[in-house]
């Protein structure tokens, strides 16, 4: 039987403070006790989703007025240390933030809990002190829910920044089948980083960029002619290179990116009267984006065996729907066809929950004297055309192609 332990550690995180809870004997202390425990893990829930929420806005969004003021006064140097690097900026900033609010906070609480909390407290106690015993265990467990769900809310946060650092493919497949953690990564986390590590963007867990469905050829392969087993994933997120896609569902990269009239037209007709090319790439990357649907039963299949699966722009164009390597061919066909130098890049994309492979694009931008970034995918769920923090979610870069 395949156990999944991040769902088992989930549920015994959430359900043990409630059965202690439970277990324990009714007193006047342990009321108290109770009622100051709600307290703490409400406003350490909210403190440190305040924490986390300062950190997005003065890093990542700069925002106007105050919080605008304080990035300001960040020195340059310290800044820089957190470009393209979210989950850093998370990790060192959350812990300052919040250890400064519970400072702030313990003499509000004492304030709290001697003129609300404690007269609430007695006034339970009373109240209670003649019910049955079960009924006082119900409530002794119901009291630590707030602690449960804080328990809870820190390892899917752990959790999410441990496997952005140090992946781990047995976990990243745990994270991925666990619906106890997608349930709280939908509704816990990605409201609350809102941001390049929180969300879930379609990449292909299983190496597929490795499989080649004709087994007489490596066209493409390595010279161990790997086929996308955990161990090479391992090896690619080490820092070693990224598979070269040159053979892919057995159609030759050249083959893939072939285009028709119609994507030419279509291409020509979005930029026409656009002189320049870094607002020309803009423009068709919009298109794509909003003309592609992601086919998750495709990737799916490709996953597991990719033979006799249409590939390329032509595809992508004709279906309006692909994975990552049908938008990256899309996106360069349409880009040639008005005189934009265009690359296709391989490399590891991060969904929000796990690394897995990936295709996008660099153009390149004669005004700006630079080759942008630019994934087409990705693009559906924010903005990746030239983003500032593109290789947050985005490593092990190779270009496989330049037109």
């Amino acid at each position: 039987m395949d156990i999944n332990f991040v769902t088992i550690g989930l549920i015994l995180l959430f359900f043990i403070p409630i059965i202690t809870g439970a277990l324990r004997p009714f007193t006047r202390e342990r009321i108290y006790y109770s009622f100051e425990s709600i307290f703490d893990n409400l406003k350490l829930i909210v403190l440190l989703v305040l924490s986390i929420y300062l950190t997005k806005i003065i890093y990542f969004e700069h925002g106007n007025g105050v919080f605008l003021g304080i990035y300001q006064l960040i020195p340059e140097s310290f800044k820089n240390l957190f470009i393209g690097k979210d989950i850093l900026a998370y990790v060192f900033n959350v812990p300052i933030l919040l250890s400064f609010f519970l400072l702030l906070s313990i003499p509000v609480k004492e304030i709290i809990f001697r003129y609300i909390i404690a007269p609430i407290a007695e006034g339970v106690y009373n109240l209670i002190q003649p019910l049955n015993n079960g009924f006082k265990a119900f409530l002794g467990g119901a009291v630590q829910i707030p602690r449960s769900a804080l328990l809870i809310l820190i390892t899917g946060l752990l959790l999410n920044f441990f496997n952005y650092y140090y992946q781990d493919p047995q976990l990243t497949k745990w994270m991925q089948d666990s619906t106890a953690y997608n349930y709280i990564y939908d509704k816990g986390l990605t409201p609350i980083l809102d941001s390049g590590i929180a969300k879930k963007i379609p990449v292909l867990l299983n190496d597929s960029f490795g499989k080649n469905p004709d087994n007489n050829s490596n066209d493409g392969f390595d010279s161990s002619g790997r086929k996308g087993s955990v161990k090479d994933l391992v090896n690619k997120i080490a820092g070693k290179n990224v598979k070269v896609i040159e053979y892919f569902n057995g159609v030759t990269l050249d083959e893939a990116i072939k285009s028709n009239k119609q994507i030419d037209d279509t291409a020509k007709n979005l930029v026409k009267g656009e002189n320049d090319d870094y607002n020309k790439a803009k423009k068709i990357y919009k298109w794509v984006t909003k003309n592609i649907s992601y086919d998750y039963k495709k990737a799916e299949m490709v996953s597991n065996n990719p033979s006799g699966i249409q590939s390329g722009s032509i595809e992508a164009f004709t279906t309006g729907k692909g994975i990552c390597f049908d938008y990256s061919c899309l996106y360069i066909s349409m880009c040639r066809a008005v005189g934009i130098k265009v690359r296709m890049i391989t490399g590891l994309g991060y969904s929000g929950v796990a690394w897995g492979d990936h295709a996008w694009n660099e153009a390149f931008s004669a005004s700006k004297n630079k080759w942008i970034n630019v994934d087409t995918t990705f693009g559906t769920m924010a903005n990746y055309f030239d983003r500032a923090n593109f290789n947050t979610d985005h490593k092990g870069a190779e270009i496989q192609g330049e037109w």
